[in-house]
């Protein structure tokens, strides 16, 4: 199916029920002047991001009312703007659900890896941990001098180096308040950091 009609197909799902294939080939006879329009208007952009827009305007604009053309352009640029804006501190707190751990990666990564860890420690120590893990395993990945902010920490989790970062925290902590050694294995090279995370990177 063709993208225009993939979309008006999602738009006549959410709003008012599921449809066949079949009724939107009959859906094109009889609208041909709309297909056009929804053709011509979202050419150049994935499909997947028009489907996640007209998604964001149910959930956050209006569940009752199909969007306009225009209105899901308006949600198209809109998480655009999200989405390069998304790791800096001036991120919109209303665009997002602050009981969500998510959202704090925008504001405050370090709260929101205590969060989604559920760990108890003190944020300082998770903020540590991050700062680690940057120097230790992100800023290691081929191009990484090239990367701003967000790309490091798009990239931290697409890799999973902040599974640990309870872990790692934790260490940080007791080694520097406790003055406990952190438990390593007998490498010879390498520092302790290193032994939390996955191999394979």
């Amino acid at each position: 199916m063709r993208k225009e009609l993939e979309i008006i197909k999602h738009v006549i799902e959410l709003y008012t029920g599921d449809t066949t294939d079949a009724a939107m080939a009959n859906y094109e006879l009889k609208n041909s002047e709309q297909v056009k329009m929804y053709a011509a208007a979202f050419k150049e952009y994935d499909l997947s991001d028009v489907l996640k827009a007209i998604d964001d305007y149910w959930n956050f604009k209006n569940s009752k009312t199909k969007p306009t053309v225009a209105q899901i352009l308006a949600v198209l640029n809109s998480n655009k703007e999200v989405e390069k804006n998304k790791f800096s501190v001036d991120v919109q707190p209303s665009r997002f659900d602050e009981s969500n751990w998510r959202y704090w990666v925008g504001v405050d990564l370090a709260r929101a890896l205590m969060m989604r860890g559920g760990n108890k420690n003190l944020r300082f120590w998770y903020a540590r941990a991050v700062k680690e893990i940057f120097a230790e395993r992100v800023d290691r990945l081929p191009g990484a001098r090239f990367w701003d902010y967000a790309a490091k920490v798009r990239k931290a989790f697409e890799n999973g180096f902040f599974d640990d970062v309870d872990d790692v925290a934790e260490n940080i902590r007791r080694q520097e308040v406790d003055g406990k050694p952190v438990p390593k294995e007998p490498v010879e090279s390498g520092n302790w950091l290193a032994l939390h995370w996955k191999a394979g990177v």
